[in-house]
């Protein structure tokens, strides 16, 4: 459904930028495929789907043309290499710990993406009430140790300007990240474009284009 989702709003022109837009635009195709029940395009768009996921990909690989995207933007990985490289040591120490917790809590719960979305607003939530506190008060310790001797009475301006840092450190690891994860993506999706597999995906996309007049 994800892949029709994504095929009817090239069809429409429609950009889907959010995760949330693309949950509802599948839904959308999902009501609307129950009220027209197509079994040629269901078919073939769960085929299309299974391609997809076996490179680890979605309906963002294609193109508005029809093709499958194949061209790694290498300079971008880099410099999200570099971003999450500079904020790594303030963004692990600071949320890595609670952060892996999440990730390993939210992929051993059985009680489906919801729960495993909770843990990881839960592990948000608690970082700048508690564990950011008191990785300032550690910074605040070595400063005064190793750096600058300071006034006790400095700490309340010290933690306020360190979760300010924190924040911001953890938002740019996030963009790194981001930019990092935007590379594989694509270079998987140049991966199918040169297989077999690829092949066949192209041919699902244009049957499955010809049935979406029932949808729009």
């Amino acid at each position: 459904m994800a892949v029709t989702s994504s095929l009817l709003s090239i069809a429409k022109k429609i950009e889907l930028s959010s995760y949330k837009q693309e949950v509802l635009a599948t839904r959308n195709v999902r009501e609307k495929i129950r009220a027209t029940p197509n079994p040629v395009l269901e078919e073939n768009a769960k085929e299309a789907s299974k391609i997809l996921h076996s490179y680890n990909l979605d309906g963002r690989a294609i193109n508005n043309d029809i093709t499958i995207k194949d061209k790694p933007n290498l300079v971008k990985a880099f410099f999200g290499l570099v971003i999450m490289a500079l904020c790594a040591p303030i963004t692990f120490t600071s949320t890595g710990i609670q952060a892996l917790f999440a990730w390993y809590l939210g992929n051993k719960t059985d009680e489906g993406i919801d729960a495993r979305t909770t843990y990881h607003m839960i592990a948000a939530l608690i970082s700048p009430l508690i564990f950011w506190p008191l990785i300032s008060l550690v910074y605040f310790y070595i400063f005064n140790k190793m750096i600058y001797t300071m006034s006790i009475f400095i700490f309340p301006i010290f933690l306020l300007i360190s979760i300010f840092i924190c924040h911001y450190c953890n938002l740019l690891f996030l963009i790194g990240y981001d930019m990092w994860t935007d590379y594989k993506f694509i270079y998987r999706s140049k991966k199918l474009q040169k297989s077999q597999d690829g092949l066949k995906l192209i041919k699902l996309i244009k049957e499955i284009n010809t049935n979406l007049d029932v949808l729009k």
